[in-house]
């Protein structure tokens, strides 16, 4: 299947450059950062290497660009998880505003 896939990707996938599935995997075989964003670590794992009493903001963009997802996990001294989520619907105006300042931290 792999063999295929790499074979005629190219006639599946018109829009990709010849190159493109051969370039992937090569970045995704050789690029360290590629390799830590694309690991998969079990919650108990992940819970273990971060430091106890401390919180993190999460935040994530729905698919469809309607919603962001906002949420604070809290890791305390017994080393539990607590997290606290909210939905926010986007308006045009915030989406803009939001892209905005993705491009200003980019």
């Amino acid at each position: 299947m792999e063999r295929m896939q790499n074979d005629f990707g190219y006639f599946t996938t018109p829009f990709y450059p010849k190159n493109y599935h051969s370039t992937k995997k090569t970045l995704h075989d050789n690029s360290k950062p590629f390799q830590i964003i694309h690991q998969y670590y079990e919650q108990e794992e992940l819970k273990e290497n971060l430091p106890h009493s401390s919180g993190y903001l999460l935040i994530q963009l729905s698919d469809d660009e309607q919603y962001l997802f906002c949420g604070l996990m809290f890791i305390n001294k017994e080393r539990k998880l607590v997290y606290n989520v909210t939905k926010l619907a986007l308006s045009g105006v915030d989406r803009q505003k939001l892209f905005k300042m993705i491009e200003t931290l980019a």
